[in-house]
C-alpha cells in the first residue's frame, strides 16, 4: 500500500488506484520580488521538487528539468 502517490497514466500501468479521496493543488513558491508567470520562465532556475512526483514529471514534460 502506498499513500500519497498521485495518479498518472504511466503509474496506472503498474499500480491499481482506488477511489480518489483528496484534492492536491500545486503552486510555485519563490522569494519575494521574483516574478514567474509560467513554467517557461523557470528555465535555467534551480527548482526543488520531490523526485518522480507529479510536479517533477510536469517539469520534465515541459522540458524544464
Amino acid at each position: 500500500m502506498v499513500i500519497g502517490m498521485t495518479f498518472s497514466n504511466e503509474r496506472a500501468e503498474s499500480a491499481l488506484f482506488g477511489m480518489p479521496h483528496s484534492m492536491v493543488n500545486y503552486c510555485i513558491v519563490t522569494r519575494k520580488g521574483e516574478k514567474y508567470k509560467n513554467f517557461e520562465s523557470l528555465r535555467g532556475k534551480t527548482i526543488i521538487v520531490q523526485d518522480n512526483d507529479r510536479s517533477h514529471e510536469r517539469l520534465i514534460d515541459a522540458n524544464i528539468a
